[in-house]
């Protein structure tokens, strides 16, 4: 007998009866039925209850699982692709997968999708179909379930359930977390339904234009698809958006797990060695967590995480530093950057790169002592605990400090030094290793001068083209107004550089 279309009850295409959403509007498709009986299928079958006819599974071998549909449409979101062809992949993906986070997932790319296509009804319905599955997966009781769908806030009394979802999977939380998604139409102001209805949609539309949260859902599942190598490029994309908390409120679940998760993707490539360093950095926090009132609720939920980084480092016989060992790196950190602003303070009053490498020159020795002192003071941190934390303080503020960080800035304050010699090949290099280790998108865009100065206009484009396309990601601790006028900046030079 011929396979038999099902008629969807929203906009009457027809799709292959093994379907549980429509391939044309993504709205929920009666149950299955046999091939051989046309008789309806309970989810999960393999044989029909009425002929006992085998039931054939849409994720034959060889054929994309609903996993890798669902990663499709998530990179087709985050490279910002036509919402139909987002919409497909969705669709297949709850065609063919029964896990309710990817369903869930699926089904709020849909709700955008459809929203950016004008499609009010499906849009709702996949708003709709994503409660359902996030109810699924938390386990709520029917009455909680209903409640859930209907308001898109837990009861009180099972708020636990949230909160234990948080600590396991942050990267969920952001995108179908309780509260989190869009409300339903009735929630938004307007004196009419119609009104109603255009600020739900542009809501709906607009809910995934802050790509940060997805791109960390990306990199959680390519690493569930053993697509590690895929996952370790996202996840180090993650952990460097996740550095605008690192100066204030490090201890954070978006902070640690990817790190964690990075480790394991890097064990599973062969490279114990980075699998150190990532569960070393999650590790270090320990120290921040000792800070008085540096952990609040939220990072709370982080705690495990660390205590997850520091049992994969026993697990697979990885040395972890002593209490004593820490903290003393700590205080040889802090020192430091202590020699870092003491060096600094002859560049106060300078306005411009030029003028700074004047007043460095004029200083000579007095500026290049504290950074000697403040090289020596690294190195000891790096024999102690080269992934510790230090709370740094100037005159009027306090903040973490990573050894990275410190790093980073001591290679700039030596490239001030190279362009006060006008060796401006040397403050490059400089320039290069402070970006590899702390990147940021002011020093992308003076490297890229520098680099243009010098007559390697094709190092320059290079530079001023990453620094454009990975700028979500290195201009994390920028504020979006100073990052666009940098930006705008660097695509100017960049245009001025030609072919």
């Amino acid at each position: 007998m011929a396979s038999t279309l099902v008629s969807c009850p929203n906009c009457g295409a027809g799709s292959g009866n093994a379907a549980k959403f429509c391939t044309s509007c993504g709205g929920s498709l009666p149950s299955a039925r046999c091939n051989n009986c046309d008789h309806p299928l309970k989810e999960g079958v393999n044989f029909c209850t009425n002929c006992g006819s085998p039931v054939k599974s849409s994720t034959s071998k060889g054929r994309p699982s609903g996993l890798d549909h669902l990663i499709d449409a998530i990179r087709s979101t985050v490279n910002r692709a036509d919402p139909q062809n987002i919409l497909l992949g969705c669709i297949e993906s709850l065609n063919t997968s029964r896990d309710p986070v990817h369903a869930g997932i699926a089904s709020v790319l849909s709700m955008a999708s459809n929203a950016k296509l004008g499609r009010f009804a499906e849009a709702r319905d996949a708003l709709l179909q994503a409660r359902h599955f996030y109810a699924s997966h938390l386990g709520l009781t029917e009455d909680q379930h209903a409640c859930y769908v209907k308001t898109g806030y837990l009861p009180d009394e099972i708020r636990q359930l949230e909160g234990k979802d948080i600590e396991d999977s942050p990267w969920l939380y952001d995108v179908l977390g309780t509260g989190i998604h869009p409300s339903l139409p009735e929630d938004y102001r307007g004196e009419t339904e119609e009104e109603k209805r255009i600020n739900a949609m542009q809501v709906w539309s607009n809910y995934l234009d802050n790509q940060r949260p997805l791109k960390g859902v990306l990199a959680r599942l390519l690493f569930e698809n053993c697509s590690y190598t895929e996952a370790v490029s996202w996840l180090e994309r993650v952990i460097l958006i996740s550095r605008r908390y690192w100066g204030t409120t490090p201890v954070r679940p978006e902070v640690v797990w990817p790190g964690v998760t990075l480790g394991e993707c890097f064990l599973a490539l062969g490279n114990a060695d980075k699998a150190n360093r990532a569960w070393q950095s999650v590790r270090a926090m320990e120290i921040c967590c000792a800070a008085k009132d540096s952990v609040d609720d939220w990072g709370r939920l982080a705690l495990p995480w660390i205590d997850k980084a520091k049992s994969k480092l026993l697990e697979h016989g990885f040395p972890i530093p002593s209490p004593g060992m820490s903290l003393d790196a700590s205080k040889h950190l802090r020192l430091a950057w202590d020699a870092m602003l003491e060096a600094e303070q002859f560049e106060a009053g300078a306005a411009d790169l030029i003028e700074i490498a004047s007043a460095v020159e004029r200083a000579g020795r007095r500026y290049l002592e504290p950074l000697s002192r403040a090289a020596a003071l690294i190195e000891s941190v790096e024999q102690l605990d080269s992934a510790v934390w230090a709370d740094c303080r100037t005159s009027d503020s306090s903040f973490w400090c990573t050894l990275d960080l410190a790093k980073s800035m001591l290679r700039l304050k030596h490239a001030i030094v190279y362009l006060s010699q006008e060796k401006l090949a040397l403050a490059v290099a400089q320039y290069k290793d402070a970006n590899s280790l702390w990147p940021t998108i002011p020093t992308y865009g003076v490297m890229g001068g520098l680099q243009a100065a010098c007559g390697l206009n094709a190092d320059a484009r290079a530079t001023y083209s990453t620094c454009i396309q990975y700028a979500d990601e290195i201009g994390a601790t920028d504020s979006s107004e100073s990052r666009e006028v940098t930006l705008n900046e660097i695509r100017q030079a960049l245009y001025q550089l030609g072919n």
